[in-house]
């Protein structure tokens, strides 16, 4: 796992102004991570980022929406 939190502190460090689909792209692609179809497993991915957020291992950035919106 360290080197997971590793890689997205990084990317969060070197990536300002951009967001959180494009982090959990961007860990999805360097773990490869993906389903059964072989798409990425972005969902998942963006939960558990936001629940290692909630524990104290990083800032996201904020959402491009609030949740139940949509644009």
């Amino acid at each position: 796992m360290d080197d997971a939190v590793a890689l997205v502190r990084e990317w969060l460090r070197n990536n300002p102004g951009r967001n959180r689909a494009d982090l959990a792209r961007h860990v999805c692609d360097a773990l490869g991570l993906r389903n059964a179809r072989g798409e990425l497993r972005r969902g998942g991915t963006l939960k558990a980022l936001r629940v290692l957020e909630e524990r104290g291992y990083w800032r996201l950035p904020e959402p491009r929406a609030a949740a139940g919106e949509s644009n």
